[in-house]
């Protein structure tokens, strides 16, 4: 385990409680990004770079390091929706780290997988999910159907800012 660990997941789990995430967000969030912070350690294992603190640890993740874990995932044979909500989940991770001064909004703004989803829109999107879930829809559907939209939400974000 990373000595930051809890660090991280507290200046995670604080920001999404701030754009009003619900607690299964929340939860699954917090499993994602404890996920890649094992993938993280087990891959700086193979290098001489260990980040000595949180600073130095947000100042690792970028896009190389992001594609990098993508491909871990997909040669671990993780689903699309898995996959795109892992990349969410990263995206939550940074834009935290940005609010608290621990990682530069141009390294984030120049990172393609890095916009996020309104606050707005993240209500709207729990709305969706708490709607399927009141007609009986599996949870493995309400997953994938909000992977989609969320991957279409940062697919629109992307596109009104180039």
């Amino acid at each position: 385990m990373l000595l930051y660990q809890d660090k991280i997941i507290s200046l995670l789990t604080a920001y999404l409680l701030q754009e009003g995430a619900s607690h299964k967000t929340i939860k699954n969030y917090r499993s994602d990004v404890e996920d890649f912070l094992h993938w993280f350690q087990a891959f700086t294992a193979t290098t001489d770079s260990h980040p000595a603190n949180l600073k130095e640890f947000f100042n690792f993740i970028t896009q190389p390091l992001i594609d990098q874990y993508k491909k871990h995932l997909v040669t671990q044979q993780k689903s699309e929706s898995t996959i795109s909500r892992r990349m969410s989940s990263l995206r939550a991770l940074l834009r935290s780290a940005e609010e608290s001064g621990l990682k530069d909004a141009s390294q984030i703004n120049n990172t393609d997988t890095m916009t996020t989803i309104n606050k707005q829109e993240w209500k709207e999107l729990e709305h969706f999910r708490l709607a399927l879930k009141s007609q009986g829809v599996p949870e493995d559907v309400i997953q994938k159907k909000s992977a989609f939209i969320e991957d279409f939400l940062h697919w629109f974000h992307d596109r009104q800012s180039n």
